[in-house]
């Protein structure tokens, strides 16, 4: 090969050695060994409960109204006082999100189960011990036995990000929502934890429960302009249903205490 050729040809050969190199190198640590996130075996409560199932131990049962939410609850020992409602399309089913259809999370110390109003599927994050945080869904239908499905890195666009420390983990966001519950981005967000303040949580969230002379985000719609924010408006609500239709929900309420731990 001539020298020519040889100059011309380098281009192509780098490329085609760096390529895989490039998609390695854009991997996180914790999907390299030895933790191998994706494929390493779980023993989280949902992975426990999948085992049950197989093997004849435990069934979930199909309701019209609410699919699997109720069985899968109480066979994860997860409260319905729990319940947690937002109205912000910031998850996976954003389409069945709004401020009348919100999404409800229910949750204890080792489980989330996220439901929508004629959802395709239930939502969960579920610890393991070893994994960490691990997602699962569960499709809302009466056909067939129920599967759990785990998640192999579509959630972690979002739950392995700076906001988690860029590891698989849990995160709780307030925004500035609008009439069908798109999240204006330009306006700001808040990632909310123990330190967060009580006039920036809330955001995009339906919030049930008196506290007195605080305000947060919660309950309210934003305005074009920021600055016209009215968080009064949402103060000490005590029921949802000038928001939206209760009934299709387990529970009236948004629980600030449950919030709170959220």
């Amino acid at each position: 090969m001539s020298l020519r050729n040889c100059i011309l040809a380098l281009p192509v050969a780098l490329a085609s050695w760096l390529a895989p190199h490039a998609a390695f190198a854009q991997r996180s640590d914790f999907e390299r060994p030895p933790i191998d996130y994706l494929n390493a075996a779980v023993n989280d409560p949902v992975a426990q409960l999948a085992k049950r199932i197989e093997s004849g131990e435990a069934e979930l049962t199909y309701d019209p109204k609410f699919g699997y939410l109720k069985s899968v609850l109480a066979a994860l020992d997860v409260p319905v006082s729990s319940q947690t409602l937002v109205f912000s399309k910031t998850s996976l089913q954003l389409q069945r999100i709004s401020p009348t259809t919100p999404r409800a999370l229910y949750f204890n110390d080792d489980v989330y189960v996220g439901y929508c109003r004629d959802g395709d599927v239930l939502e969960f994050a579920s610890t393991d011990p070893q994994q960490g945080a691990t997602f699962y869904t569960l499709e809302q239908t009466a056909a067939g036995t129920p599967s759990f499905i785990r998640d192999r890195g579509g959630c972690l666009s979002c739950h392995a990000s700076s906001r988690t420390q860029n590891v698989p983990g849990y995160l709780v966001r307030s925004v500035f929502s609008d009439a069908s519950g798109r999240p204006r981005l330009g306006s700001g967000t808040f990632t909310t934890d123990q330190t967060s303040d009580f006039k920036d949580r809330w955001g995009g969230w339906y919030v049930t429960g008196q506290h007195g002379s605080m305000r947060h985000m919660g309950n309210t719609i934003s305005t074009n302009d920021e600055r016209t924010f009215d968080r009064e408006a949402g103060a000490n609500q005590t029921e949802m249903r000038r928001y939206f239709r209760t009934e299709y929900y387990l529970t009236p309420h948004s629980d600030i205490v449950a919030l709170m731990v959220l």
